[in-house]
Protein backbone atom coordinates (compact mmCIF):
# COMPACT_ATOMS: atom_id res chain seq x y z
CA UNK A 1 0.00 0.00 0.00
CA UNK A 2 2.74 2.12 0.91
CA UNK A 3 4.63 1.69 -2.12
CA UNK A 4 1.45 2.50 -4.09
CA UNK A 5 1.13 6.07 -2.69
CA UNK A 6 4.88 6.60 -3.43
CA UNK A 7 5.04 5.50 -6.93
CA UNK A 8 1.23 7.85 -7.50
CA UNK A 9 3.21 10.66 -5.61
CA UNK A 10 6.35 10.17 -8.01
CA UNK A 11 4.12 10.19 -10.71
CA UNK A 12 2.49 13.35 -10.25
CA UNK A 13 5.64 14.93 -9.36
CA UNK A 14 7.12 14.04 -12.75
CA UNK A 15 3.70 15.38 -14.46
CA UNK A 16 4.32 18.62 -12.48
CA UNK A 17 8.09 19.13 -13.50
CA UNK A 18 7.51 17.79 -17.48
CA UNK A 19 4.18 19.59 -17.56
CA UNK A 20 5.51 22.97 -17.22
CA UNK A 21 7.12 25.35 -20.17
CA UNK A 22 9.64 26.98 -18.46
CA UNK A 23 10.08 28.95 -22.00
CA UNK A 24 9.67 32.49 -21.43
CA UNK A 25 7.06 33.79 -23.41
CA UNK A 26 8.38 37.35 -24.85
CA UNK A 27 5.28 38.75 -26.17
CA UNK A 28 3.99 38.16 -23.23
CA UNK A 29 6.43 39.93 -21.23
CA UNK A 30 7.08 43.09 -23.05
CA UNK A 31 9.29 44.24 -20.18
CA UNK A 32 12.05 42.03 -21.23
CA UNK A 33 12.43 43.27 -25.21
CA UNK A 34 15.52 43.59 -26.46
CA UNK A 35 14.23 47.35 -27.06
CA UNK A 36 14.48 47.85 -22.61
CA UNK A 37 18.03 49.68 -22.58
CA UNK A 38 16.91 52.04 -24.81
CA UNK A 39 13.66 52.69 -22.90
CA UNK A 40 15.64 52.99 -19.83
CA UNK A 41 18.19 55.69 -21.68
CA UNK A 42 15.41 57.70 -22.82
CA UNK A 43 14.13 57.88 -19.37
CA UNK A 44 16.52 58.67 -17.68
CA UNK A 45 17.12 61.83 -20.06
CA UNK A 46 14.11 62.53 -19.02
CA UNK A 47 14.13 62.81 -15.85
CA UNK A 48 17.68 64.60 -15.83
CA UNK A 49 15.96 67.43 -18.59
CA UNK A 50 13.19 67.68 -15.61
CA UNK A 51 15.70 68.09 -12.99
CA UNK A 52 17.77 70.58 -14.92
CA UNK A 53 14.66 72.96 -15.67
CA UNK A 54 13.42 72.78 -11.88
CA UNK A 55 17.10 74.14 -11.00
CA UNK A 56 17.00 76.59 -13.95
CA UNK A 57 13.17 77.56 -12.56
CA UNK A 58 14.91 78.37 -8.95
CA UNK A 59 17.83 80.01 -9.85
CA UNK A 60 15.79 82.66 -11.94
CA UNK A 61 13.52 82.67 -8.73
CA UNK A 62 16.53 84.04 -6.65
CA UNK A 63 16.51 87.52 -6.47
CA UNK A 64 20.17 89.57 -6.87
CA UNK A 65 21.42 91.52 -4.23
CA UNK A 66 21.41 95.39 -4.79
CA UNK A 67 24.03 97.33 -5.59
CA UNK A 68 25.18 99.56 -3.16
CA UNK A 69 25.24 102.97 -4.93
CA UNK A 70 28.02 105.56 -4.15
CA UNK A 71 26.73 108.49 -2.48
CA UNK A 72 26.85 111.54 -5.50
CA UNK A 73 28.93 114.40 -4.96
CA UNK A 74 25.95 116.40 -4.01
CA UNK A 75 25.08 114.16 -1.26
CA UNK A 76 27.96 114.44 0.18
CA UNK A 77 28.05 118.04 0.36
CA UNK A 78 24.51 117.90 1.73
CA UNK A 79 25.79 115.77 4.43
CA UNK A 80 29.18 117.53 4.98
CA UNK A 81 26.93 120.68 5.39
CA UNK A 82 25.23 119.08 8.09
CA UNK A 83 28.27 118.28 9.95
CA UNK A 84 29.68 121.26 9.77
CA UNK A 85 26.25 123.31 11.45
CA UNK A 86 26.47 120.51 13.87
CA UNK A 87 29.91 120.49 15.36
CA UNK A 88 31.52 124.00 14.33
CA UNK A 89 28.02 126.38 14.26
CA UNK A 90 30.44 129.66 14.74
CA UNK A 91 32.74 128.94 11.90
CA UNK A 92 31.77 130.67 8.64
CA UNK A 93 31.39 128.42 5.14
CA UNK A 94 30.36 128.77 2.11
CA UNK A 95 29.15 126.57 -0.92
CA UNK A 96 29.46 126.51 -4.47
CA UNK A 97 26.43 124.54 -6.52
CA UNK A 98 28.66 122.98 -9.24
CA UNK A 99 28.06 119.49 -7.47
CA UNK A 100 24.32 119.90 -8.06
CA UNK A 101 22.94 118.82 -11.44
CA UNK A 102 20.23 121.54 -12.46
CA UNK A 103 18.36 121.77 -15.92
CA UNK A 104 20.59 123.23 -18.67
CA UNK A 105 18.67 126.35 -18.62
CA UNK A 106 19.11 127.39 -14.70
CA UNK A 107 22.49 126.24 -14.80
CA UNK A 108 23.61 128.36 -17.53
CA UNK A 109 22.21 131.68 -15.53
CA UNK A 110 24.09 130.73 -12.26
CA UNK A 111 27.15 130.61 -14.45
CA UNK A 112 26.84 133.53 -16.13
CA UNK A 113 25.92 135.15 -12.60
CA UNK A 114 29.38 133.68 -11.22
CA UNK A 115 27.35 131.20 -9.16
CA UNK A 116 28.44 128.48 -10.86
CA UNK A 117 32.36 127.80 -11.55
CA UNK A 118 32.83 124.14 -12.96
CA UNK A 119 37.12 124.50 -11.51
CA UNK A 120 35.95 126.68 -8.69
CA UNK A 121 36.35 123.61 -5.24
CA UNK A 122 33.39 122.87 -3.38
CA UNK A 123 33.43 124.26 0.11
CA UNK A 124 35.52 126.77 1.59
CA UNK A 125 35.93 127.33 5.53
CA UNK A 126 36.27 130.95 6.12
CA UNK A 127 38.59 130.65 8.91
CA UNK A 128 42.28 131.94 9.20
CA UNK A 129 43.89 128.65 10.52
CA UNK A 130 47.46 127.07 10.41
CA UNK A 131 49.46 130.36 8.53
CA UNK A 132 46.49 130.46 5.84
CA UNK A 133 43.35 132.78 4.96
CA UNK A 134 41.10 129.91 4.65
CA UNK A 135 40.45 126.40 3.72
CA UNK A 136 38.75 125.13 0.03
CA UNK A 137 38.04 121.56 -0.29
CA UNK A 138 37.15 119.82 -3.97
CA UNK A 139 34.94 117.52 -2.74
CA UNK A 140 34.87 113.97 -4.92
CA UNK A 141 32.88 110.77 -4.77
CA UNK A 142 34.73 107.90 -2.85
CA UNK A 143 34.81 105.62 -6.23
CA UNK A 144 36.72 108.42 -8.02
CA UNK A 145 40.43 108.00 -8.39
CA UNK A 146 42.57 111.31 -8.75
CA UNK A 147 45.46 110.30 -10.19
CA UNK A 148 46.93 107.42 -12.68
CA UNK A 149 49.34 104.92 -11.80
CA UNK A 150 52.15 107.22 -13.65
CA UNK A 151 51.12 109.76 -11.56
CA UNK A 152 49.49 112.35 -13.52
CA UNK A 153 45.53 113.40 -13.27
CA UNK A 154 43.31 110.70 -14.32
CA UNK A 155 40.87 113.35 -16.28
CA UNK A 156 41.32 116.90 -18.00
CA UNK A 157 38.77 117.85 -15.34
CA UNK A 158 40.40 117.37 -12.45
CA UNK A 159 43.62 119.07 -14.05
CA UNK A 160 41.46 122.08 -14.22
CA UNK A 161 40.31 122.06 -10.25
CA UNK A 162 43.70 121.14 -9.85
CA UNK A 163 45.25 124.24 -11.30
CA UNK A 164 42.44 125.94 -9.64
CA UNK A 165 43.82 124.44 -6.46
CA UNK A 166 47.16 125.69 -7.40
CA UNK A 167 46.50 129.17 -7.67
CA UNK A 168 44.91 129.47 -4.29
CA UNK A 169 47.66 128.01 -2.81
CA UNK A 170 50.24 130.90 -4.01
CA UNK A 171 47.73 132.97 -2.85
CA UNK A 172 47.79 131.78 0.86
CA UNK A 173 44.59 129.41 1.10
CA UNK A 174 45.07 125.67 1.86
CA UNK A 175 43.40 124.41 -0.98
CA UNK A 176 42.92 120.69 -1.45
CA UNK A 177 40.86 117.47 -2.99
CA UNK A 178 38.78 115.44 -0.32
CA UNK A 179 37.88 112.11 -1.86
CA UNK A 180 34.15 111.10 0.17
CA UNK A 181 32.52 112.17 3.21
CA UNK A 182 34.69 111.06 5.77
CA UNK A 183 38.36 112.52 4.32
CA UNK A 184 36.15 115.93 4.05
CA UNK A 185 35.86 115.84 7.70
CA UNK A 186 39.15 114.65 8.54
CA UNK A 187 40.61 117.60 6.60
CA UNK A 188 38.51 120.18 8.21
CA UNK A 189 39.06 118.64 11.82
CA UNK A 190 43.23 118.84 10.80
CA UNK A 191 42.30 122.60 9.44
CA UNK A 192 40.59 123.71 12.46
CA UNK A 193 42.81 121.99 15.12
CA UNK A 194 46.03 123.33 13.79
CA UNK A 195 48.13 120.74 12.51
CA UNK A 196 50.00 122.35 10.17
CA UNK A 197 52.08 119.69 9.79
CA UNK A 198 49.50 117.49 8.05
CA UNK A 199 47.92 120.21 6.63
CA UNK A 200 50.61 121.05 4.66
CA UNK A 201 51.17 117.57 3.11
CA UNK A 202 47.50 117.82 1.70
CA UNK A 203 48.01 120.94 -0.25
CA UNK A 204 48.00 121.02 -4.01
CA UNK A 205 50.79 122.30 -5.47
Amino acid sequence: MGRKKSSIAESVSDELIHGIDFSVNVEAHPEHTEDQPDALDNSFKKRSRMRKADINSKDKKIKKAPKIKTPTEAIIQEELIAWLKSNYPDVLYSADASGIKLNIGYAMKLTRAGILNRTHPDIQIIKACCGYHSLFIELKKEDIKLKKQNGEWSSDHLIEQSLRLQRLSKEGYCATFAVGLTEAKKIILHYLSGHEKIIKRLIIQ
